[in-house]
């Protein structure tokens, strides 16, 4: 499974249905995001993200460090 629109990977994606021809590839999209643009003869399998997943995985407003340092999630993360 690729998490990502990038066409950076179609590379891989195009390496990995030579590999495994049997094996499905699926690709989730973030949301806004069309899945993938190349024609890949109906083996890859795309998605979107629902938005309420990525809000649940959401990683914490503050994360203390081992030094005690308190790491903040970054603004625009904040949803």
């Amino acid at each position: 499974m690729l998490m990502s629109t990038d066409t950076d990977f179609r590379p891989a994606v195009e390496a990995s249905l030579q590999l495994a021809p049997t094996r499905p590839v699926m690709i989730a999209c973030p949301p806004g995001r069309i899945g993938p643009k190349h024609d890949f003869s109906g083996r890859v399998i795309s998605f979107a993200i629902p938005e309420k997943h990525l809000q649940a995985s959401l990683l914490p407003e503050a994360v203390p460090g081992p030094d005690g340092r308190i790491y903040q999630r970054p603004e625009k993360w904040s949803g």
